[in-house]
């Protein structure tokens, strides 16, 4: 485990970790049925399940949105954004076609979110 890691609860770890692991490239290095731990370039992200009964009726039906509101984004440098946009799009998340109107157009970032709707930014390179 390294010094630093995230952890994110999910409603189905599994789902998540899957989506990490397939769309951006992150390793899976332990785990069991109630938690999956990653790793991505020397980060370590925990995705671990919240209990069905402690899941309100509404959260658990039907696609997450993007959770605009949170104070948490994780920033991830990869090869290709558009790679990783198709994989995360044919796994349940999204990663939006150009960057965020606030931006330059010409940004090599875009903003985009996991399954469970926790926002993500991609960027290519070493983009800032």
């Amino acid at each position: 485990m390294s010094d630093v890691s995230l952890v994110i609860f999910a409603k189905d770890q599994a789902e998540l970790a899957k989506f990490y692991c397939d769309a951006i490239g992150f390793e899976r290095i332990g785990g069991d049925d109630s938690h999956s731990a990653l790793r991505y370039r020397g980060f370590d992200l925990l995705v671990h399940q919240i209990p069905a009964s402690a899941q309100p009726a509404a959260e658990r039906a039907g696609p997450t949105a993007r959770r605009e509101s949170s104070p948490l984004r994780i920033d991830i440098v990869v090869d290709s954004i558009e790679r990783v946009a198709e994989a995360a799009a044919a796994l349940g998340g999204r990663v939006d076609q150009s960057p965020p109107g606030w931006a330059p157009a010409d940004a090599r970032f875009r903003i985009g979110h996991d399954p469970e709707g926790n926002v993500i930014r991609i960027s290519e390179g070493d983009a800032q």
